[in-house]
């Protein structure tokens, strides 16, 4: 990192980076409710004064691109001062929306407001068209615990292979009641295989370990132990994650097919569906958290950009 910038108010955060040999800029933005169009020629501003070859701006902008896109059930255009600073500062530095470059004519919206239902697309990503060359995707997500959707946005900077990498047990397993008594089953199976004398491996922990005498080295019993417990959690593990998402893609279907025709009346169900939610993506944080943990031990990740 080599310089970092922010107001005092809260309202942007800047730092210029260094990320595969080249400059960045990246900017978190909260933009003012009123109509100010200083604020965004003060980011243009701090744009000039950073010059770094490439620029993420991405935030709470509290103002449309787009009013006929990115507006529903308003009755005025808010802010357009401050929108007419935002274009001028997409053109002094040759920026692009990556949303509407992919999804030229969608209405996706990002903030809701009920009791009349209102709706806006004012969370959004602005980056230097150059850029768009990495981009990999940029979607509209969905709101947990807040009035605002999560907006996504990725980069992949080069298309190099990962190198090999190690197996990473994801110690959230064991909490798995399904997943313990497989591990179980792998015990028992494996001790029935190798024992010297027959036992009923149903009452395996109850036996006296100097009563358990295998036919090969404890060491190598150890290893094929080993080898079918990892063996065992890589296909649950699969099967637990694609149960998972479909879990999930079902949730988001659903509640996406009740946000694209939103009523006052179908508010609560949409609510219902996104609480379900809520208990998924902690189970998923869980996994994310392990590989950062253990990312620092593998060789040759691909390099990426990824920003909520």
């Amino acid at each position: 990192m080599k310089r970092v910038e922010y107001n005092a108010d809260g309202n942007y955060i800047a730092i210029s980076v260094e990320i595969e040999s080249q400059d960045f800029s990246i900017l978190s933005i909260y933009g003012p409710n009123r109509d100010s169009p200083n604020f965004y020629h003060h980011l243009r501003d701090i744009q000039g004064e950073l010059n770094d070859t490439f620029v993420i701006l991405g935030g709470d902008w509290n103002c449309v691109l787009d009013p006929s896109l990115d507006c529903d059930g308003y009755l005025h255009d808010n802010n357009p001062m401050a929108r007419k600073a935002i274009f001028n500062m997409l053109n002094d530095y040759d920026l692009s929306d990556p949303y509407r470059v992919i999804h030229a004519n969608r209405k996706g919206y990002t903030w809701r407001k009920l009791n009349p239902l209102k709706q806006a697309r004012l969370d959004y990503f602005l980056v230097s068209k150059e850029l768009l060359f990495f981009l990999d995707f940029v979607d509209i997500g969905l709101g947990y615990r807040t009035d605002h959707s999560l907006v996504q946005i990725k980069f992949v900077l080069n298309n190099q292979s990962p190198g090999r990498s190690y197996w990473k047990f994801n110690t959230s397993l064991l909490r798995d009641t399904m997943y313990i008594n497989l591990v179980r089953d792998v015990i028992r199976k494996t001790v029935s295989n190798y024992v010297v004398t027959p036992i009923n491996v149903k009452n395996l922990e109850t036996i006296p370990k100097a009563h358990l005498q295998f036919r090969i080295c404890d060491s190598l019993f150890l290893e094929i132990l080993l080898m079918n417990i990892r063996e065992k959690s890589i296909s649950y593990s699969s099967w637990r994650k694609k149960e998972l998402i479909k879990k999930e893609q079902k949730l988001v279907d659903e509640i996406e097919s009740l946000q694209v025709n939103l009523t006052e009346e179908s508010v609560n169900i949409m609510q219902d569906k996104k609480n379900l939610l809520e208990s998924i993506p902690r189970q998923s944080l869980e996994g994310v958290l392990l590989r950062v943990r253990a990312r620092w031990y593998v060789v040759g990740e691909k390099p990426v950009i990824s920003c909520l």
